[in-house]
């Protein structure tokens, strides 16, 4: 039986609610904290580095789109990044956002459809494949601390595997030798048309190596904005976690958050928060959920200036001739 959109919405919305309270009654989650967390001071700093996070991860984008020759001027473009952080909102999951993106876009490129997906999609996999990297150099340097735990120690092989997968998988996206196998197109003729032209439009990115190393670079200055927001909550409220637990834990906890199970990853990144932060520290702490909760409250903030912009969004259809 086919559960109706809008009732697997509500429910999402739901479940995301009944994670929060539960968090709360276990004291996982602690309120008066982030009523510390009050002041004209710790706001502006919120805003701040909330919006450095922003603007570089808009850029990372707008990068991979003018390498594709799409018309993407940085200020014009910045609304459907907003609009996008809006839906991830709106719509349980931070991928959502990255589909409304993509359809805006396509929008004003119908001919290049598949193109505006591949952009979303490329820029996706830039953050995801930092995130990874991010969080796997945190291992050596704090290996003394892993060796010691099975349970990092299985993570640290986890990341290993799917480093390797993503490294392996840029490899048969990019390369034209690849491309030209025999066997290779044997089993890309065997896929739906769309993925297909997915596959192509991806790998035309080969062309263009140095846009997709300059979208790691602001993948990764994105993600220290977002490790250093944590850290200034951890701070602020005077916890005594260690730097390496942070560039661990926030880059899983955000990869984990992005599953689309609820708005946002609201509760969801609250438990996966707290458990990242106990498995690497050892410290049974709230200031972990605080400070993902103080990161989803200061974004969602700029979400509602995305509602803004999608309330008055329309998409003009770019002459490419």
């Amino acid at each position: 039986m086919k559960v109706p959109k809008n009732l697997a919405k509500a429910l999402k919305f739901l479940f995301a609610i009944l994670l929060v309270i539960w968090l709360v009654n276990k004291n996982y989650l602690n309120i008066s904290s982030l009523k510390a967390l009050l002041s004209w001071q710790t706001m502006g700093v919120f805003l701040g580095l909330s919006s450095l996070h922003i603007l570089f991860s808009h850029w990372r984008w707008v990068l991979l789109l003018r390498h594709q020759s799409f018309h993407a001027p940085y200020i014009e473009s910045i609304p459907l990044t907003l609009i996008g952080l809006f839906f991830s909102f709106a719509i349980p999951g931070s991928v959502s956002g990255d589909v409304v993106k993509a359809y805006y876009l396509a929008k004003q490129n119908p001919q290049r459809k598949m193109d505006s997906a591949a952009s979303v999609f490329v820029d996706r996999l830039c953050g995801l494949f930092i995130m990874l990297l991010l969080s796997l150099t945190s291992f050596i340097f704090s290996w003394d601390v892993v060796v010691q735990s099975s349970d990092l120690m299985r993570v640290f092989y986890s990341e290993i595997v799917i480093v390797t997968l993503f490294v392996l998988g840029w490899v048969f996206a990019l390369s034209d030798k690849v491309a030209k196998i025999p066997l290779f197109q044997k089993i890309l003729k065997l896929l739906p048309q769309v993925l297909q032209k997915l596959y192509f439009s991806v790998n035309s990115y080969r062309q263009h190596i140095g846009a997709l190393l300059q979208a790691f670079f602001w993948s990764l200055s994105a993600q220290l904005i977002s490790i250093f927001f944590m850290i200034y909550v951890g701070h602020t409220l005077g916890g005594e976690i260690p730097l390496s637990t942070y560039f661990f834990a926030v880059p899983v906890g955000f990869m984990i958050s992005s599953i689309p199970i609820s708005p946002a990853g609201i509760g969801v990144g609250q438990i996966a928060f707290f458990m990242l932060f106990k498995m690497h520290s050892g410290l049974e702490t709230s200031i972990s959920s605080t400070a993902i909760t103080a990161f989803q409250i200061t974004m969602f903030s700029w979400a509602l200036l995305g509602a803004y912009f999608y309330l008055r969004y329309k998409p003009k259809e770019v002459n490419h001739g």
